[in-house]
């Protein structure tokens, strides 16, 4: 479980799929989450899960930093 903050425009590097699962509660700001090369937002207060059998990535699209908890199972290095 990490606390990941990222600054308007900031994004982790895309991950390609792996085993596992992942999810994420956005506690500020609203994160773009990119699966499958599909784009959704997630606002402050919401949540989401995915299995990580995909391409996937998160940024922030938005002008505010973004602050969210995320879990990813098992961990990965």
């Amino acid at each position: 479980m990490v606390m990941l903050e990222l600054k308007p425009g900031e994004r982790i590097d895309e991950q390609e799929p792996h085993p596992g699962e992942q999810f994420g509660y956005v506690l500020q700001g609203s994160a773009t989450l990119r699966l499958d090369g599909k784009a959704q937002r997630v606002g402050k207060g919401h949540c989401f899960y995915f299995e990580a059998d995909k391409r996937h990535q998160i940024g922030n699209d938005g002008k505010s930093t973004v602050r969210l908890l995320w879990v990813i199972s098992p961990p990965q290095m």
